[in-house]
């Protein structure tokens, strides 16, 4: 199963912008999952906060590295809008369904994030979006998510 998760956004100021989020959807800051410091691919480091809209979230990322590649990807296309999260429950039969459909990725592997989340990028072809493809997760604590482990996919009806 494919579902929207969330709508990333970069920022320079993050608790500014978990602000601003809270206020605009009226969400109680304590409901926001905030992580600071995650590694990233290449030696970046990001801060991140996931707040919650719905069944989704708005993940706000900030730039902890003043040369790391968020910062570089603000400095060149400015804040705001960045990617958009789909969460697959079959991580792994997704990313291959992909790639023998002819989807272009970012990279040729896909990554894990520091919880355990297998997670890629691939450039959407009918508006040219970045789009995150993630493993379901879910949150495991205030600062926290983890991956949700379902049996093996089998064949294309589950």
């Amino acid at each position: 199963m494919i579902r929207m998760n969330h709508v990333g956004v970069c920022v320079e100021d993050l608790e500014s912008a978990i602000n601003e989020w809270c206020l605009y959807l009226e969400v109680d800051r304590r409901t926001v999952i905030v992580t600071k410091n995650v590694p990233e691919k290449e030696g970046d480091v990001i801060d991140v906060a996931l707040v919650p809209i719905g069944e989704g979230y708005i993940e706000i990322l900030a730039p902890v590295k003043p040369d790391g590649n968020l910062a570089r990807t603000i400095k060149k296309r400015g804040v705001g809008l960045n990617h958009i999260g789909i969460s697959v429950k079959h991580f792994d039969y997704e990313w291959n369904r992909l790639h023998n459909l002819g989807f272009t990725f970012v990279d040729t592997k896909y990554w894990v994030d520091h919880f355990g989340t297998k997670y890629t990028f691939t450039i959407g072809k009918p508006a040219r979006t970045l789009i995150e493809l993630a493993q379901d997760w879910e949150p495991t604590g205030p600062s926290s998510w983890g991956p949700i482990i379902y049996p093996e996919r089998r064949n294309d009806k589950e």
